[in-house]
């Protein structure tokens, strides 16, 4: 990409909010599984909180950690959505059928579906 007054214009103030705000993304995420490991360490617990810390560790693209976690996780929707989109990162073709199979027509399974072979263009400044 070639530098113009223009885009250097829009890197300088949207590069550092970029930064804070990934930042600021990542320091909640890291706190809310903070908070998860310590629901779970309960005698009674919701099993659904491995799904929950899963889909944590998938945001920060710890795909091997999210997948350990997730198999705790009770069956469900989200579940599956989860370990097809984790099979998909990890390049694990046989377990990505499995759990396409395991999709239903239901508004998120769609979804999980398109954002599965939706590409997003980079944004050029």
């Amino acid at each position: 990409m070639e530098i113009t007054s223009k885009n250097s214009f829009l890197l300088n103030i949207f590069l550092p909010l970029s930064i804070f705000e990934n930042c600021l993304i990542f320091t909640l995420i890291r706190k809310a599984i903070d908070v998860y490991n310590e629901l779970i360490k309960r005698s009674m617990y919701d099993p659904d909180l491995h799904a929950y810390k899963a889909c944590c560790l998938y945001g920060l693209c710890h795909y091997k950690e999210a997948k350990e976690e997730a198999e705790k996780a009770e069956e469900g929707g989200l579940k599956t959505r989860l370990m097809f989109h984790l099979a998909q990162k990890l390049s694990d073709e046989k377990t990505l059928m499995i759990y396409h199979e395991k999709l239903s027509d239901s508004v998120p399974d769609q979804l999980c579906l398109a954002a599965l072979h939706c590409k997003i263009p980079k944004i050029l400044f």
